[in-house]
């Protein structure tokens, strides 16, 4: 094993383990030959992980689906986590273990919402009960043409106002003396 002519039984009695550090003058030894498909230093019934740790028994009983034990426990823990995400989000979104809001209101008395039938505009009769668009429309258009009202009972000249749609709005109705424009010009 000294020279550069060693034969090839001199080289095949290299150990298997030392085949990659044998070296004789420059030139490799070759490793043992081994039967096609089959991996050196590995036996028949076992297979080799890729990180080249031998995981028992090639037969298929450690693997199921394509995966490892390891894998489906990843795989498994992957799906609970996922489930528990989707079951606390739906959760939150049926509220849950959330209690009812309570809502402070003042009283109807409270908030008395006035309108002045002179100078009220036809989107502020329309916040009154029962005063749709097209009524406070003509109540605008009314005193418009025949000049402002000199009380709430003359409200009762515009087409669609009676007496009963009169009575349930009157609580809400005021009616304060047009001021002439010259007056408010003037200090």
């Amino acid at each position: 094993m000294n020279g550069p002519h060693d034969s090839a039984a001199d080289q095949a009695a290299v150990p298997a383990g030392d085949v990659s550090s044998a070296t004789h003058s420059g030139r490799r030894a070759s490793p043992p030959e081994t039967p096609a498909g089959e991996l050196p230093g590995v036996s028949p019934r076992e297979s080799v992980d890729v990180d080249g740790v031998t995981e028992g028994d090639a037969t298929g009983a450690d693997v199921f689906l394509g995966m490892s034990s390891g894998d489906r426990i990843f795989a498994l823990a992957c799906v609970v986590l996922g489930s528990l995400l989707l079951l606390v989000h739906w959760a939150r979104q049926e509220g849950v273990g959330l209690g009812p809001v309570e809502i402070e209101r003042l009283d109807a008395s409270a908030y008395n919402y006035r309108v002045d039938i002179n100078s009220a505009t036809w989107v502020e009769l329309m916040l009154l009960d029962g005063i749709g668009e097209q009524l406070a429309r003509r109540i605008v258009a009314d005193r418009a043409q025949q000049g402002p009202f000199q009380s709430v009972e003359d409200l009762e000249r515009v087409r669609g106002i009676g007496p009963k749609t009169l009575a349930r709005i009157r609580p809400a109705l005021e009616c304060r003396p047009s001021v002439p424009l010259e007056s408010m010009e003037s200090p």
